[in-house]
């Protein structure tokens, strides 16, 4: 009864404490989905050079480039006895084998 008489003297303060808790929770939930976003990107990007270090323990990376596509690029080199190779290696950049599609072999 006390309830029903408090919603019924204070609608108005009452709708509009419950409008802004609503908005808060909503602009919470969005941060918590743009900061997830963030992760996720940072998660595959340490998930990127783990695997240029898997494929080539020897491997040095050279530079980070940003394509047109605004994905980030890792340029890499490997030397070998005979050739360095430089690779291109970017979450898109993955061929069938796992290895990067764009490789290009300097010959000694």
């Amino acid at each position: 009864m006390k309830w029903k008489l408090f919603k019924w003297l204070f609608k108005k303060e009452f709708a509009m404490y419950n409008n802004t808790i609503v908005r808060n929770m909503q602009e919470c939930e969005k941060k918590i989905s743009e900061m997830k976003a963030e992760i996720e990107i940072g998660k595959k990007q340490y998930d990127l050079v783990h695997r240029i270090f898997y494929l080539f323990p020897d491997a040095k990376i050279v530079g980070v480039e940003i394509n047109k596509n605004k994905e980030e690029l890792m340029v890499v080199e490997r030397m070998d006895e005979s050739a360095l190779t430089i690779y291109l290696f970017g979450r898109s950049y993955q061929g069938i084998t796992h290895l990067p599609r764009i490789m290009a072999t300097i010959k000694k």
